[in-house]
């Protein structure tokens, strides 16, 4: 990948074409950061609870940031004996489908929820 100007270009079988211009690469990746900050902070905030949540609430906390940050859950389903994988990656194939900003949104507003709750 070679960068010139305002223009990125990239080696390719067919020659080298354009990829995206340097300036919408730079608000992209500054789009993406924004929406990033969010989610790390509330991950942070999550650390910080005094007392643990149930185990429901933490399956959500997982499926949520996984989603969130990830996306759709792949590979394989973990096998019987394996209870608290299996029980992650079912969390987390629940949300199968839901938007990655749908899920940080979701995610934020649970850890608001339990800071709020903590300090009531």
């Amino acid at each position: 990948m070679q960068v010139s100007g305002d223009l990125i270009t990239e080696q390719t079988n067919f020659g080298i074409i354009p990829v995206i211009g340097a300036r919408r690469r730079e608000r992209l990746d500054e789009a993406i950061a924004a929406i990033a900050r969010p989610l790390d902070a509330a991950a942070l905030a999550s650390k910080t609870l005094a007392k643990a949540p149930d185990n429901d609430t933490l399956l959500a906390l997982y499926s949520l940031y996984k989603q969130a940050s990830v996306g759709d859950v792949a590979g394989e389903r973990p096998g019987a004996l394996d209870l608290v994988n299996r029980a992650k990656f079912d969390a987390w194939s629940q949300r199968r489908g839901m938007t990655r900003e749908a899920a940080m949104t979701e995610y934020v507003a649970l850890v608001a929820k339990l800071k709020a709750a903590e300090g009531a």
